[in-house]
Formats: structure tokens, C-alpha cells, sequence
């Protein structure tokens, strides 16, 4: 399937636009069997993608879809029955959360080969969004103040930040030029706008689609693609935002909802449709780009 959107936009803070076609075709649609609800969080290098199903009793496992198709069985941090697998790395390394229980209800994790290690900001809830090759992670943490930052560990050393001025930021993606991407909630409007970070600590912010009432980015390649969700006018699309500063749209056949969630370098994109009936699919596209 394929399905051709040309949408010429200008991002803010970006150089002008650059004209460009892009084709998404669809590789693979899926559920996880058995399960309700099955998303699809990032996507490496090989084409294996991390991602989390839900049960119908409400319980959530992560788990791994390989690129051949073989899926992994069902992945869960010890003792609990809410595990969100969230990124992926091209060792094979994954990261997430879990139900820490008490008054810890989200814990962070990294996992290698299913051997968990809990990985919380300091004294904080703590979500881990995504890690790259060399080991350096991403993702959110809260404070006892009920603020959410977004926080970055490079080379073993947390820095945490926030969108000044507002109260809800969180880092969804890091590549392995140790750049991330996330998004923040509007404090005066309560609209999602997302953000760069480049690794020298330099924020981008605003990105947004055009006109687009929500936007919220998940993924980052290493050459500066971006990946997420963006709505308009009560419809959300799959968006890939390019260096060029365009922006290319993407909804699955007959979905409610979707959602680009990780891209890799060959342009693979992860990411997961609704169908209206609040049941979620995971699925993998590919994007071609081509520029005259």
C-alpha cells in the first residue's frame, strides 16, 4: 500500500524549505496475539522494533518484533504486571518503565538479554524513553513538586531540564550524536509543542506542524529526521519532520488515529494506528524521500 502526502510547511527556527516528495508504503501491520492492544515504540537499524501490549485484564508487557516477524515472548520486570518497553538500541539493549509499587508507581528501566536494571533519576518517578549505541539515555522524571523535566544521561551523568516557563517536558528520543528531541505541555493554552536539543545543551522550541492544534515528536535518526504525532482539526497523522524543514502526513487506511513513533536510517518508521474502537496496532512503514 501506498499512499503519496505533500505538505509544505515551515517549522520554526528552521532554514527555509527545500521542495520534497515522500511515499510511505506499508511493510507490516500486526498485533501482539492474544493481546488487545499492541504499540510499537522505536525501531533500530535492523528493522527490530520494542514495544509494549495490553491485556485484556489491564496488564502491560513489553516486548521485541524482530525483523524477520519472530516475536519475542512477552517481556515484564520482575514482580510486576506493567512493563513498558520504549526504545531500542542496535545492541539489542531496551528501556523503559515498570510499576514500582507504593509511592513509586512508574520506574525506570535498561535491560540487556532480560537482565533489568532499575535506572531512576535522582530521588524521582522516572521514565526512560530511549538509549543509544553507546549506552547514554533520555526521558522524564518527577519531581516531588509534581513538575515533570525532561533529562538526558550522558557518559553516566544526569542532567535534567525544562522548556522555561513550563511545567511538563519530556525527552522521547536520543540519537547517537547524543541529540534528543521530546515534547512540552503549553502552560497557557495547555497545547503540546515539541523541541531539539542539541548535545551542547541548546534548545529548538517551538516545532510545530502547520496549524496543527497538538504536536508531540518521538523519534530521531542520526541525520535529523523526526518522527511523531500531529493533529489538525480533530484529526492526528503520523508526521515526519524533515531537515529541510518540511513536513510529510501519514494516516493508515481507515485509522482514527496515528501515530509515528522511531525511524532508522533507511527511513523505516515504527509507530501504531487506533481504529476508533480504542483498540491500538502497531505497524512498520517505509518512507521514501526523493528531492528534485
Amino acid at each position: 500500500m501506498k499512499t503519496l502526502f505533500r505538505l509544505f510547511a515551515l517549522l520554526s527556527l528552521v532554514p527555509p524549505l527545500v521542495r520534497a516528495d515522500v511515499t510511505f508504503e506499508v511493510i507490516t501491520a500486526y498485533d501482539y496475539p492474544g493481546f488487545g492492544a499492541t504499540t510499537a515504540s522505536k525501531i533500530n537499524e535492523a528493522g527490530d522494533v520494542g514495544g509494549y501490549a495490553d491485556d485484556l485484564a489491564g496488564h502491560r508487557y513489553g516486548y521485541i518484533r524482530h525483523a524477520d516477524g519472530h516475536v519475542s515472548h512477552l517481556i515484564s520486570f520482575p514482580g510486576s504486571t506493567f512493563t513498558e518497553i520504549l526504545g531500542i538500541n542496535n545492541l539489542h539493549q531496551v528501556c523503559g518503565s515498570y510499576d514500582g509499587g507504593g509511592r513509586r508507581p512508574e520506574d525506570g528501566f535498561r535491560a540487556n538479554h532480560r537482565h533489568f536494571v532499575t535506572t531512576n533519576f535522582p530521588r524521582a518517578q522516572t521514565a526512560v524513553f530511549d538509549l543509544n549505541d553507546a549506552g547514554n539515555y533520555c526521558g522524564w522524571e518527577l519531581e516531588d513538586g509534581g513538575t515533570y523535566f525532561g533529562f538526558i544521561n550522558i557518559d553516566k551523568t544526569y542532567t535534567s531540564f525544562g522548556i522555561p516557563g513550563q511545567g511538563f517536558t519530556v525527552a522521547t528520543d536520543i540519537n547517537n550524536l547524543n541529540q534528543c528531541v521530546g515534547f512540552y505541555n503549553d502552560n497557557d493554552g495547555g497545547t503540546n509543542h515539541s523541541f531539539f536539543r542539541d548535545a551542547d545543551g541548546s534548545l529548538t522550541y517551538p516545532i510545530d506542524g502547520p496549524g496543527f492544534d497538538y504536536t508531540a515528536i518521538y523519534g530521531l535518526d542520526d541525520a535529523g529526521r523526526m518522527v511523531g504525532i500531529g493533529c489538525l482539526n480533530g484529526t492526528c497523522y503520523g508526521t515526519l519532520f524533515l531537515p529541510s524543514s518540511e513536513v510529510a502526513l501519514y494516516s493508515y487506511p481507515g485509522a482514527f488515529i496515528t501515530t509515528f513513533t522511531g525511524i532508522n536510517s533507511s527511513g523505516m518508521i515504527s509507530g501504531y494506528w487506533g481504529d476508533g474502537l480504542e483498540a491500538l496496532h502497531a505497524f512498520i512503514v517505509a518512507a521514501t524521500i526523493s528531492e528534485d
